[in-house]
């Protein structure tokens, strides 16, 4: 199965959110925005992975891992800014729960 476009996951997860955050309208289309600018900032890091790489070797693995998160720190600081603090606080929630469940083999929706 291909992975989504940074455009399909950012309308996915703003959708989600939208819902499991209840966002106001106006920090729906700012979230949306977030969403879409670290996808492509992410997408950008997995397509460095050489081609003929696969699996990919342990220090490309390392980088990836760093650059993500990195990524993800500059996606929460801009979160953070949008989002109340109770919904900053179940929005970790949910990350952390979604981080355990693709380790666990469950992987997200559409991909």
């Amino acid at each position: 199965m291909e992975r989504p476009s940074p455009e399909q996951k950012a309308k996915y997860d703003t959708k989600k959110m939208k819902k499991k955050l209840s966002l106001n309208e106006a920090q729906t289309k700012q979230f949306h925005k977030v969403a879409l600018k670290y996808g492509k900032l992410s997408e950008k890091v997995m397509e460095s992975i050489p081609k003929d790489q696969f699996p990919p070797s342990e220090e490309t693995r390392t980088s990836m891992r760093a650059q993500m998160m990195e990524i993800n720190k500059d996606k929460n600081t801009e979160l953070k800014a949008i989002l109340t603090s109770e919904q900053f606080e179940n929005y970790q929630k949910l990350q952390k729960e979604e981080r355990q469940n693709f380790r666990q083999g469950g992987g997200r929706p559409g991909q």
